[in-house]
């Protein structure tokens, strides 16, 4: 079970049940956010331990710690995703769900990966890629990535078998405001929490910046679903799942009417009218009747004809 709770005046999902968690400190610290999270079958008996008592929420291999003290809301990414066990981490196995349950894979993981965490290649390429910054869109700090110490490594090696065939990795980052998602069903229970013209000014950055790209022949891409990508505070996360492409139009259709349409059906019908209409005054656009404007399509098209891209 969740629930929504306010620790900055925001709204922020929480899980109302507790896990069996620990947080790994490392060198030597003491700080409850400097370490890494892991189910506490795999804390090691000679590491610096102790169970976690802040308010979080998990998602996938995910999770999300109010850090009441330090007023911050913190992610960290590579905690353990449930497969055969609860947040299971695996040197090598790869797992699909069939009927309710989680069976291994037969098909080889089609690239480095790390079942539960990720790869240091992984956070590495993460903090490499600045394709939000250079669209001028907010996206969540990336603060830090540790790779599993040799501790913690032997452990999971000790109860899963095997050995790691990528070195291991957890990443962390600094949410804004909430941690709430467009594609959770909590979305649309606190969109009245939303501010409608600073949502309608970043989606008018991102347009620009489609329009931009288009200029120069390139297309601005979020990987695995815009509305998964994505805080209802308009801030991105995950810049792994972010590219620039060479321009596809159908593409750049499809990103500009996923980006206004989940953002105004989040909203009642008043609410949605004040964002269509700053937004539309923001673009020089009119958002009303279509997510995707005659007057814009017409824009890219010209564009995409001068770099033969259409």
């Amino acid at each position: 079970m969740t629930s929504i709770i306010y620790p900055f005046g925001y709204p922020v999902v929480s899980h109302e049940e507790s896990f069996d968690l620990s947080i790994l400190y490392l060198h030597n610290s003491t700080d409850a956010t400097d370490g890494i999270i892991v189910h506490n079958r795999y804390e090691p008996l000679e590491f610096n331990a102790s169970k976690l008592e802040l308010p979080y929420f998990r998602l996938g291999r995910s999770i999300d710690i109010v850090d009441l003290q330090n007023g911050e809301l913190i992610n960290y990414k590579g905690v353990g995703a449930d497969a055969t066990l609860p947040m299971q981490i695996h040197p090598w196995k790869w797992f699909e769900e069939k009927g309710g349950k989680y069976i291994q894979s037969h098909e080889k993981q089609l690239s480095a990966k790390v079942w539960g965490a990720l790869t240091e290649s992984e956070s590495q390429d993460e903090f490499a890629n600045d394709c939000y910054a250079s669209a001028g869109l907010k996206c969540s700090a990336l603060l830090k990535f540790n790779v599993f110490p040799k501790e913690l490594t032997e452990k999971i090696i000790s109860i899963e078998g095997g050995e790691f065939t990528y070195p291991a990795s957890q990443l962390k980052r600094k949410l804004d405001k909430t941690n709430i998602r467009f594609n959770m069903p909590e979305a649309k229970l606190v969109s009245r929490a939303i501010d409608q013209a600073a949502l309608a000014e970043i989606d008018a950055q991102f347009i620009s910046a489609q329009i931009g790209y288009a200029s120069v022949g390139k297309t601005f891409f979020i990987i695995g679903g815009l509305d998964k990508n994505r805080y209802i505070d308009g801030s991105f996360t995950d810049n792994g799942n972010c590219a620039i492409l060479k321009y596809n139009h159908k593409t750049t259709q499809f990103m500009i009417k996923k980006l206004v349409t989940t953002s105004a059906d989040i909203f009642s019908s008043t609410q949605r009218n004040y964002y269509l209409s700053y937004l539309s005054e923001l673009t020089g656009h009119d958002f009303f009747r279509t997510a995707f404007p005659k007057s814009l399509d017409e824009q890219l098209r010209d564009y995409a004809h001068q770099n033969k891209n259409l």
